[in-house]
């Protein structure tokens, strides 16, 4: 993989011009790869049309929450289980909050990576099993439902080139907090809705 993706970032250099989708990614390209400034140009992202703030029969929403096991508020994250994506130090912030919270509250995951494994940490943090539900794949609409209601997005992320989902959920309605790092205060602007990823206390 390394090799591949090392093969990759040399082929870089024949090309007259690279788009980036960050500043913060356009800042990586000159300084850690050695680009021109003028070389490389900061697109930006945007998010699909179809995430948008919607108004829900009760039956929509009762028929999701059924098929997920949602039975509380929940906090909503939405991306995949890759190191980078902090979901450890995401369920650790969690565990650290006060007992009413959690019993009052549900996370959600799309993604988990191996379930087991994972499974095996809620427990090693004392979490009740059904504190923290796992969707598996979803389809877009459904996405769409689970940002317009949930209580909170959060996004952990020790590193990103955007932040898709920040914008995503943003787009639905949905109040985000999210990492100070990388590309993502770009996403977010707000200072006052980002915390240091690295530090459990501060996501807390």
């Amino acid at each position: 993989f390394k090799t591949a993706y090392m093969k990759r970032l040399e082929s870089f250099k024949s090309f007259d011009l690279l788009l980036a989708i960050s500043e913060s990614t356009r800042q990586d390209a000159i300084q850690i790869l050695g680009f021109s400034p003028d070389r490389v140009i900061n697109l930006s992202g945007a998010a699909s049309s179809i995430f948008k703030k919607v108004e829900y029969s009760q039956e929509e929403v009762d028929s999701l929450y059924s098929r997920l096991k949602l039975t509380r508020p929940f906090v909503f994250y939405a991306g995949n289980a890759e190191f980078h994506k902090n979901m450890d130090g995401f369920l650790r912030a969690f565990a650290r909050l006060s007992p009413e919270i959690k019993s009052n509250h549900q996370i959600v995951f799309t993604h988990v990576g191996d379930p087991t494994l994972f499974r095996s940490k809620i427990r090693s943090l004392n979490l009740p099993e059904d504190a923290v539900v796992t969707t598996g794949h979803i389809s877009d609409a459904e996405m769409v439902l689970l940002y317009n209601h949930c209580k909170l997005f959060v996004f952990p992320s020790l590193y990103e080139g955007f932040g898709l989902p920040i914008l995503e959920a943003m787009a639905c309605g949905a109040p985000v907090i999210a990492s100070n790092n990388s590309s993502i205060p770009e996403v977010i602007g707000r200072e006052d809705a980002m915390f240091n990823a690295s530090d459990e206390e501060s996501m807390a």
